[in-house]
């Protein structure tokens, strides 16, 4: 934070200095102290001290903005799309709770009086911690946590030092502005008023982007409800824990698990009831190659998360995969039903449902969920696969083709489809359906695009061959699965592939269901 500010500094008096008479600029931006105190380990998006929530504003528009304009009184991010429209000379849309700052730009005034919220429920949802919101008005700032901490930036603008048992008349003015901005925006969302259902697919480009993401408990309070019962233990007295989770994240990251989980095994000693702690261990010890015991100490950590999230839907559908490796699948598939219904619109967490239920015979079931995740429309290679290979099951052969057909418009460079695909036309029982050529240059092109050999595509280039006549590349193609499968310790795949092989050395193609 220090060395980002220290930038930030030198950028401002570069602008300063710089002669604009070429260019039109305006930067408008609260004050940015120097100094830090003791706090000022702040991680970003946790806390909402200005290191972390003042940023330079920049307007560019020669037409309008005489050159070289500098403000330096308090604006909000709120004020920016009020402003484009009236640079733009168009009317403000209904709604908007801030204010357009063409007074100031064009210098009909110095300072509008503008009082700036801000907030963070990270830490909260999160960690369990309580929940932050700031009022910053007037030269003061007020940030009501569950310790109230009150700064006078004129004289502290790096916020070391909490006056707020020295001001109890300002804490208690300051908590009212800030208490009536709340209940004000609150009672706008209870009427539906200016409020918009976002599309599902802008909710996803927007987490790809990062701004939405993690679990966020449902509650029966509103706003308000939280800020004036803040519960919690307080931020500011964790900020070794942050500290500590991250520096053990990273290490985890440049490989280090053992380390990493070492530090997280600690701080869930000192706080047990820690979410965050409690996922990122749960998560780490459940993902692929882990041991049998470590799925089991997941488990642990699973457990105590969802007593404290029983709503997590990612926890539960994660739990859900680590029971299937136990071998525990009506457990399993208890978690995966709930990540489900708790989270309807993720396609990932109805597959895998899905896969879950084919395993364990339920197919019809596992159908039903398949095609509720090709209803979403962002279906991935799981639906298609898994849908095809329950028509092949159930003897839909053209189906199988069809479904896997359409999955390629979809998904064009997926291995597993034309891999998938390949293999129904060079051995489906009926006859229309097959077409060794194309079937080979279907698995071909899924060669290519892993880029190495893999036992399953040499598999079906095997039967393709055999299917157009081709029985000595048939043949040679057979035996360097097996090879690669008893490598790899695959015996009994390299039992099914080698029995194959024999048909083909006895000019015989294979045939799905003989």
């Amino acid at each position: 934070i220090a060395f980002v500010d220290e930038q930030i500094g030198r950028l401002m008096g570069e602008l300063r200095r710089m002669k604009l008479d070429k260019h039109t600029l305006v930067v408008l931006t609260a004050d940015h102290g120097e100094g830090r105190g003791q706090h000022r380990e702040d991680t970003h998006a946790y806390y909402i001290y200005d290191s972390t929530m003042s940023v330079p504003l920049v307007f560019w528009c020669p037409a309008v903005i005489p050159a070289g304009r500098w403000i330096d009184c308090q604006v909000r991010t709120v004020d920016i799309a009020p402003t484009v429209l009236a640079l733009l000379g168009m009317a403000e849309q209904p709604g908007f709770q801030g204010r357009s700052l063409l007074p100031l730009l064009a210098g009909e005034t110095t300072d509008l009086g503008l009082g700036a919220y801000g907030e963070s429920v990270l830490a909260h949802e999160t960690h369990g911690y309580g929940q932050l919101w700031f009022y910053r008005a007037d030269g003061w700032k007020y940030i009501h946590a569950p310790a109230a901490e009150l700064y006078d930036l004129s004289t502290d603008p790096g916020e070391t030092v909490n006056i707020a048992a020295r001001h109890p008349d300002r804490v208690a003015d300051m908590r009212r502005q800030l208490e009536g901005l709340i209940a004000r925006s609150v009672s706008r969302i209870a009427t539906g008023k200016d409020t918009t259902q976002l599309d599902p697919k802008v909710i996803e480009n927007l987490a790809a982007l990062g701004y939405i993401g993690g679990f966020v408990p449902p509650s029966a309070k509103n706003e308000l409800d939280h800020f004036l019962a803040n519960r919690g233990p307080d931020p500011k007295d964790h900020i070794d824990t942050f500290i500590k989770s991250v520096r053990a994240e990273d290490l985890v990251h440049a490989g280090h698990d053992d380390q990493g989980r070492d530090i997280f095994r600690e701080l869930i000693a000192a706080e047990p009831t820690n979410p965050h702690l409690r996922m990122w261990m749960s998560f780490n010890l459940s993902k692929d190659g882990q041991s049998m015991a470590q799925l089991a100490e997941s488990l642990e950590h699973f457990e105590v998360l969802l007593r404290l999230q029983p709503d997590n839907g990612l926890a539960h559908f994660r739990m859900g995969l680590a029971l299937v490796q136990l071998g525990r699948h009506q457990e399993s598939l208890d978690h995966l039903q709930r990540a489900v219904e708790v989270m309807p619109q993720k396609v990932y967490a109805y597959e895998y449902l899905a896969v879950a239920l084919a395993q364990v015979g339920k197919t019809g079931q596992a159908e039903d969920r398949f095609r509720q995740a090709l209803a979403l429309g962002t279906a991935g290679r799981i639906t298609y696969t898994g849908l095809a290979d329950i028509a092949q099951q159930e003897g839909r052969w053209h189906e199988a083709a069809e479904i896997l057909r359409d999955g390629l418009i979809h998904l064009p460079k997926s291995a597993p489809i034309l891999n998938n695909l390949a293999w129904l036309l060079a051995t489906a029982p009926v006859e229309e359906i097959r077409d060794g050529n194309e079937a080979i240059r279907l698995a071909e092109f899924a060669r290519q695009l892993l880029g190495s050999d893999e036992p399953s595509i040499l598999d079906t280039l095997g039967a393709a061959y055999a299917e157009t006549g081709e029985f000595e590349l048939a043949v040679g193609a057979a035996r360097r699965a097996v090879k690669l499968l008893e490598s790899a310790g695959f015996s009994e795949l390299a039992k099914q592939v080698r029995s194959r092989l024999d048909a083909y050395e006895a000019h015989q193609p294979y045939r799905e269901g003989s």
